[in-house]
């Protein structure tokens, strides 16, 4: 499961609209959703490391069109160290931070970077990728459920959301299987080569806490 999420501007650390669902209908979801996280997994979330990880999720993507699909080109292609670390730098210096997930073997399963709006107060999901051997097994909804508390829980955010391009129909099913729900589209928003992708908008609303 890949996405590619727009980033925000004005955004600040973790140490530092209107919803389509009811609360109730959001609050319903949610819980079914999380009853349903299965005690098999055990994830834990860290900070990225470019020495031990990098090797590592540079191999997730292996074509151009699903490296669009996750990076909207904002990374190069094949993805290189040099460029890679920029890239986070330039990030963190508008408050996103790098998460790896892990398995309970120690293996790196996921990445997605995390920022914060100071003015909207949202948290924000962006450039999220799962290793491909672990696709379609819900060891994407089980990190999303680790971000979204984290951002909750750690960060004060009062919703969380994230982007997914219309190419990506796999992508948002797993976001809705994790209890997002559309706000809103920006269509044409991404030409790859003579494709225009549209790009949708994802939320988990502020009440929604394990």
């Amino acid at each position: 499961m890949i996405s590619f999420q727009q980033q925000e501007r004005k955004a600040v650390g973790p140490k530092q609209s209107r919803h389509l669902l009811s609360n109730s209908q959001s609050e319903l979801r949610y819980n079914e959703v999380h009853h349903t996280r299965k005690e098999a997994f055990v994830l834990k979330l860290r900070a990225f490391d470019i020495d031990m990880d990098f090797e590592v999720i540079r191999n997730w993507i292996t074509d151009e069109r699903t490296h669009a699909m996750w990076s909207a080109n904002r990374i190069g292609f094949p993805m290189e160290r040099k460029d890679f670390e920029d890239f986070l730098k330039r990030q963190k210096e508008e408050g996103d931070n790098a998460f790896a997930a892990e398995n309970e073997d120690g293996r790196i399963v996921g990445f997605f970077l995390y920022g914060k709006n100071g003015e909207t107060m949202e948290g924000m999901l962006k450039f999220i990728v799962v290793d491909p051997e672990h696709r379609g097994k819900g060891t994407a909804q089980e990190m999303l459920h680790l971000a979204a508390e984290y951002a909750f829980e750690k960060t004060g955010t009062a919703a969380v959301h994230l982007n997914v391009f219309s190419a990506n129909p796999r992508a948002k099913r797993c976001y809705e299987k994790a209890g997002f729900r559309e706000r809103n589209t920006t269509l044409g928003a991404f030409t790859y080569k003579e494709e225009k992708w549209d790009r949708i908008n994802m939320i988990l609303p502020s009440m929604i806490q394990s």
